[in-house]
Formats: C-alpha cells, sequence, structure tokens
C-alpha cells in the first residue's frame, strides 16, 4: 500500500514523468535522473506555484498583482532560482547586491510578458568571477515597484 500511494503521490505531483519498478522509484525532470527506493523515502516535499486560474470557460487568468518569490535552494551553490509573477507586460529589471547596496549583478534587464518567471543567477559578479560566500539582496523592478528578498551564498 506504501508503494502505491508514494507512487501515486508522485505521479499526480511531481514535474517531468516519474515511473516504479518494484522497491524503485525513478524521478525524471528535464535532464535530471534520480533513483530511490520506496522503502528509504520518508517524506516528500513538493514546491507547487500557482500562475493562474483556470475558468470552466478555458481562459486562463493572468497573475493579479506583482510579487516575487523566495529564491531557491536558500542557502545555496552554486545555482539558486530567482522567481517573480507580472499581472502584465512590461520591463523588468533583476539586480543582485550585496549587504553594502553595492551592485553584483544585473542578471535581467529588459520586456517579460505577464505570468511566471524564473530565472538563475549562478554567484558570479558583473566580471565573470566566483563571489564571496554571504549575505546577498535580489530585487525585481517591474514599472515603478521594487521588491527585495535576501538569500545566502554559501561556498
Amino acid at each position: 500500500m506504501k508503494q502505491s500511494f508514494l507512487f501515486l503521490l508522485f505521479l499526480l505531483l511531481a514535474r517531468g514523468s516519474t515511473f516504479a519498478q518494484a522497491d524503485t522509484m525513478i524521478v525524471e525532470s528535464g535532464t535530471t535522473i534520480k533513483s530511490f527506493l520506496v522503502s528509504d523515502v520518508d517524506s516528500i516535499t513538493f514546491h507547487v506555484y500557482i500562475v493562474g486560474v483556470k475558468e470552466e470557460s478555458g481562459l486562463t487568468m493572468k497573475p493579479v498583482e506583482f510579487s516575487i518569490s523566495q529564491n531557491y535552494p536558500n542557502p545555496f551553490n552554486p545555482t539558486t532560482k530567482l522567481q517573480f509573477q507580472l499581472p502584465t507586460s512590461g520591463k523588468v529589471k533583476l539586480n543582485i547586491c550585496d549587504i553594502n547596496g553595492r551592485l553584483v549583478k544585473e542578471v535581467f534587464s529588459g520586456e517579460k510578458e505577464a505570468g511566471l518567471h524564473t530565472l538563475d543567477w549562478n554567484a558570479k559578479d558583473l566580471n565573470g568571477k566566483q563571489v564571496a560566500s554571504g549575505v546577498y539582496f535580489y530585487s525585481v523592478q517591474f514599472n515603478n515597484t521594487l521588491l527585495t528578498k535576501k538569500m545566502i551564498y554559501l561556498k
């Protein structure tokens, strides 16, 4: 019963494809493939991001407001994902600053469509050099609104 439940849970919620053979569960997401013994799995955590609501009419609603999510993973090494939602299309700027407020990296500057967006930061500065371990801030500017969150890079 435990095997069937875990398999169904993974099958319904995991990104990518999932299948099980005997006591082994294999999860595929993009180019990453991981194998787990079902008996070794104590708990499962899923990160679910809502980007809109589908109505019976078949129309998909856009996010209602501009927001940013906490980066993941956090702390991170060597890369982290930075995610934000836009209610409408517009100009977006995503910057990384150090604890003193100095610009470390401009990750993105340009136009984005309405919806959920995810960008990666590889912990490199404007010159392409690896940054030091520590606290950094990422800010996303959309139109006249600036939202900021803290993240930690550990070597």
